[in-house]
């Protein structure tokens, strides 16, 4: 008779749970060197103008816990006619953003910054960076960061309850609501 009691009154408070709207929430975490698997897998990127060709590749993730930011470390290629070609590093940054339909996170509206060229000098220098800076007003790609898995129960969970994602040093804490 106690057993019964007993799971009545944990029926009861599940229904009351319910249908007060009340959620639970856990988290977890997809760590650095999950996000660098996943982001090296959609490059390199290539950005064309009728003048010059930008190939970014190399990506390394760099997170920015103090600004709630993610942003991509790349090896940039310019080749610009009559110039030759030049490569030196840069980074692409924008906003996190996570795309229902599809389960994934992205870069929305990347600009490449920051971007130094190791083996180009003075005029040169000035125009392979306007070069960038055109390429930035043209406005790169949607720069693709990671997938929800159906393989892992809680991104499955995540796919279309998902609350809020916050940059920490060591990768992306991802909030669910559970509605119950």
């Amino acid at each position: 008779m106690k057993c019964k009691t007993l799971l009545n009154a944990w029926l009861l408070s599940f229904i009351f749970f319910c249908l007060n709207g009340t959620a639970y929430a856990f988290t977890f975490e997809i760590k650095t060197e999950e996000l660098n698997r996943h982001v090296h897998a959609y490059f390199p990127i290539f950005q064309n103008t009728a003048y010059s060709t930008l190939k970014l590749a190399d990506p390394v993730v760099v997170l920015d816990s103090r600004n709630n930011k993610l942003g991509i470390e790349v090896t940039v290629s310019a080749s610009v006619t009559g110039l030759g070609g030049y490569s030196g590093r840069g980074q692409l940054n924008g906003d996190l953003e996570y795309r229902r339909e599809t389960y994934e996170f992205y870069l929305h509206n990347p600009k490449l910054k920051n971007v130094q060229f190791v083996d180009a000098k003075g005029n040169t220098l000035k125009v392979v960076r306007l070069i960038v800076d055109d390429i930035n007003q043209l406005q790169l790609p949607f720069v693709f960061v990671y997938r929800l898995s159906d393989e892992d129960f809680r991104e499955r969970m995540a796919k279309n309850a998902l609350r809020s994602v916050v940059v920490t040093k060591d990768g992306l804490v991802v909030d669910i609501d559970m509605p119950f």
